[in-house]
């Protein structure tokens, strides 16, 4: 027999977020929302529904798909980051707070495709939510990169 309780999903943690460590800068941990969840949807809804008809018959254009598709990702997919921080002129680090605008900067700028892809990547690995492995992970670190929702 197979248990079917471990594909159950972790439904708060779809949309709240879970915290994963940033493979390329040690230390980054962003929150990430599973792809597709109702607050993504409602922002797609929200960003297409002056266009709907255009959106569905696939003639907007691809840069205004990518606009809204980044957007969308910026407010419901990368909801959260700590440990991130930005050098000013003069070299010295600071800390970068959570905001939607600069979310999109990071899955829009072409410059930063990696935090894009690692963002996209993470909201798509359904194992990321599932409740099973998020329990699991929880009891074996709270500081491990699945960590805490």
């Amino acid at each position: 027999m197979s248990d079917i309780s471990k594909v159950k999903r972790d439904v708060r943690a779809e949309t709240e977020g879970v915290r994963i460590e940033f493979d390329q800068v040690p230390g980054i941990f962003f929150r990430i929302a599973r792809f597709n969840n109702p607050n993504y949807q409602r922002q797609l809804d929200e960003h297409t529904k002056e266009i709907r008809g255009a959106w569905l018959a696939g003639e907007v254009p691809a840069d205004k798909v990518q606009e809204i598709l980044d957007r969308c990702a910026a407010s419901a997919l990368l909801v959260g980051w700590e440990g991130n921080e930005e050098p000013d002129d003069d070299g010295t680090l600071h800390e970068v707070p959570y905001s939607v605008e600069k979310a999109y900067e990071y899955v829009h700028d072409a410059a930063y495709a990696d935090v894009r892809n690692f963002v996209l990547w993470h909201a798509r690995n359904a194992e990321n939510y599932r409740l099973a492995q998020r329990k699991k992970a929880l009891g074996n670190s709270l500081g491990s990169s699945s960590g805490d929702a």
